[in-house]
């Protein structure tokens, strides 16, 4: 009976998460959705290839490195 229980709740989470993940692939811009990922995982980007990275954010590793340099343009400027 416990088991049953513990892999109904592992079901219900993934599928929870599963839906969040669509709905933010459909309603976020690539931007929004890399500041959600670095604020969820914030250590990724030392940890994982940017390709993957990518492939996580359903974008192209060139799309990418132009929100990378985006960002980074804009820290720049704020700190100026």
């Amino acid at each position: 009976r416990c088991i049953e229980v513990l892999m109904r709740q592992f079901a219900e989470a993934c599928f929870s998460l599963n839906e969040r993940r669509k709905i933010d692939l459909a309603t976020k811009s690539a931007g929004e959705r890399y500041e959600i990922m670095l604020a969820e995982y914030p250590d990724v980007e030392q940890a994982i290839p940017q390709y993957e990275v990518a492939a996580y954010l359903a974008i192209t590793p060139t799309q990418l490195s132009r929100i990378r340099a985006e960002r980074k343009e804009d820290r720049l400027n704020i700190c100026k």
